[in-house]
């Protein structure tokens, strides 16, 4: 039987009685999921920092579906995804940033050579 709480009236085997007089049921939830798994690690500020960086500047440069395609996609070039890469290491921000650069660029002459052959 559970121990009634403190400035509580026993009632019976599953209620209790408040200050007021009001009969309070004892309530027997699961217990939460999250208590169940422990903390978790917080992400470290720095990682969330540069995720957060390189996803914006994803954005800008390739438009949202094109920085999603990017940023979840596997580059042997640089070892892994993109967003993974950014997310670990300065260096690897600063990889992922040159690339980003490098496909403006190329998405920039393409634009230039499309409006040329299209005369707009």
């Amino acid at each position: 039987m559970p121990q009634p709480r403190p400035n509580a009236l026993a009632i019976g085997a599953d209620s209790w009685e408040n200050e007021g007089g009001s009969v309070v049921p004892e309530i027997n939830a699961p217990a939460s999921r999250w208590r169940e798994h422990g903390k978790s690690t917080r992400f470290p500020r720095d990682q969330a920092a540069r995720q957060g960086n390189i996803t914006h500047l994803s954005v800008l440069t390739l438009g949202k579906d094109g920085a999603i395609a990017f940023l979840n996609t596997i580059v042997p070039a640089l070892g892994g995804g993109p967003l993974a890469i950014a997310t670990a290491s300065e260096a690897g921000e600063a990889e992922v940033r040159v690339m980003l650069s490098d496909l403006a660029a190329l998405r920039t002459d393409g634009e230039q050579s499309e409006k040329i052959h299209t005369g707009l």
